[in-house]
């Protein structure tokens, strides 16, 4: 029911739908006064989250901050991989398909190759609601194979549908594997990792927090880059809002 009520929620917050139901107001509201303020509000939103200056910076307080590679004073048994990177249904079929988020994956192998960790952890199975679904962590597992990454080398959790059940199954398969529950590196964007912090220690896991896949970005010396709006900045602050109401949908059900 918690993961059905989040892919409704989820539809609800979304920055574009707000500013779409307002332009429809404006068009079709039977009151001529108050359409004007409809239309009013909806270029107030637009502008607001079209602005690249002001999700920049909404970003740069949010995010966690980033870890040097050099800086990892000690090897980690796991890093543990937080998923939601890959577009397991895109086409062709014959391929694993890659988003944003793939930052998770590539600075975890860079680690590993580096011998920084000595085993990866890939945790998580789909978020879709309808339609096929495919375990994203399986399919990465297939994806590494045919890339020629040692399969002795890989952990797969492919049954999780969200960051409480990634903690808390990453915690039974490494209870299941080691004698001794080790310290892991754990891996997710920069945006996720405050409330992938809260469940891995509700878990009662012991990790370090490596973020990766920021959105934040150096200030441009073009003033233009900061006034012109961004269309991208409407998926962007969805994102946001989306991260923000499940750390508080969380903590009402315990998960951190």
């Amino acid at each position: 029911m918690f993961f059905v009520l989040s892919k409704v929620l989820s539809f609800l917050i979304q920055p574009l739908n707000w500013t779409a139901v307002l332009i429809i107001l404006a068009i079709f509201f039977p009151k001529k006064k108050l359409r004007k303020k409809f239309l009013w509000w909806a270029a107030g939103l637009f502008f607001f989250f079209s602005n690249p200056l002001l999700i920049n910076q909404a970003f740069r307080w949010w995010e966690y901050p980033p870890t040097k590679m050099a800086d990892l004073q000690e090897s980690y048994e796991v890093a543990v991989i937080l998923g939601g990177y890959t577009s397991t249904l895109s086409r062709p079929r014959d391929r694993l398909h890659f988003n944003k988020g793939v930052d998770r994956l590539s600075n975890g192998l860079e680690l590993y190759f580096q011998g920084k960790v000595n085993k990866l952890l890939l945790t998580g199975a789909t978020s879709r609601l309808l339609g096929e679904k495919i375990s994203e962590s399986y399919t990465l597992e297939k994806y590494l194979a045919r890339a020629g990454f040692p399969p002795d080398r890989l952990l797969i959790e492919g049954e999780s549908k969200n960051t409480w059940q990634n903690a808390l199954r990453t915690k039974e398969l490494l209870t299941e594997k080691y004698e001794s529950l080790p310290r892991v590196l754990l891996i997710t964007s920069a945006f996720h990792m405050k409330r992938s912090i809260g469940c891995f220690e509700k878990a009662g896991l012991d990790f370090v927090p490596f973020a990766t896949d920021y959105f934040q970005q150096p200030l441009s010396p073009s003033p233009m880059n900061w006034l012109l709006p961004d269309p991208r900045g409407f998926w962007k602050w969805k994102i946001l809002i989306k991260e923000w109401v499940g750390i508080v949908a969380y903590k009402l059900a315990g998960y951190n």
